[in-house]
């Protein structure tokens, strides 16, 4: 009956993970197709770039909250089969996490054409382990500061999990190996859907993206 109720809820995780909130924001709100306009992606940025930071900050939220209730459905076996052990909670909660990220990627409902899964992957690793998010984010912003280039922040903060896991494995215990497992999944997973900015990056092409930091008011 486990097996029945993983199954199932690996299903789930990859349906929540396929909700185009973007398309439905752009929809609802602006009357607008977000294919249609901008770079024709469902991400963030393009949602930004079309419709403003406001609603570009909300699909950056809706999509970390996808992960991490994806993976959070780990809590349903646990209410009804006890399941307690942190290896089998754990490794339920990175299953889920895995496939909601998945269908970010290649969405059920949006013709399996979809966002990045840098966000969702986000609310994922807050929900798993929230050390590992907060690494992924400081690294992430760093590597933005230093080049003004997001897509290059995404990319070294998804591999900076695998590395990081590696690094401090010790301390993870039976975990050690299933988050390793994990963590370099999660970052393929990111490297290939970001293959095209990658490709753009060695080749010197990614358009950069500065910070426009507010700017103080002259004191007199």
């Amino acid at each position: 009956m486990v097996y029945l109720y993983i199954l199932g809820l690996t299903i789930v995780a990859y349906l929540v993970g396929s909700l185009p909130v973007s398309i439905w924001l752009a929809k609802w709100y602006y009357g607008i197709d977000i294919r249609d306009h901008g770079s024709g992606r469902t991400t963030h940025t393009n949602v930004h770039r079309v419709l403003g930071l406001g609603s570009g900050l909300l699909v950056q939220g809706l999509d970390i909250a996808k992960g991490f209730l994806a993976a959070k459905l780990a809590w349903v076996i646990h209410l009804n089969s006890g399941v307690t052990v942190d290896l089998e909670y754990f490794t339920m909660m990175m299953v889920f996490g895995l496939a909601a990220i998945l269908g970010h990627i290649y969405p059920l409902f949006a013709g399996f054409r979809g966002g990045k899964g840098f966000h969702v992957s986000l609310g994922v690793l807050i929900a798993v382990n929230p050390i590992f998010a907060a690494v992924v984010a400081v690294v992430s912003f760093v590597i933005y500061l230093l080049s003004q280039i997001p897509r290059l922040g995404f990319i070294l903060g998804a591999v900076a999990v695998p590395v990081f896991v590696a690094v401090t494995g010790s301390i993870y215990g039976e975990l050690r190996i299933p988050m390793m497992i994990f963590s370099v999944a999660l970052a393929l997973m990111l490297l290939i859907s970001h293959r095209q900015n990658l490709q753009k990056i060695i080749e010197g092409k990614e358009a950069k993206v500065p910070i426009n930091w507010p700017k103080l008011p002259p004191r007199f």
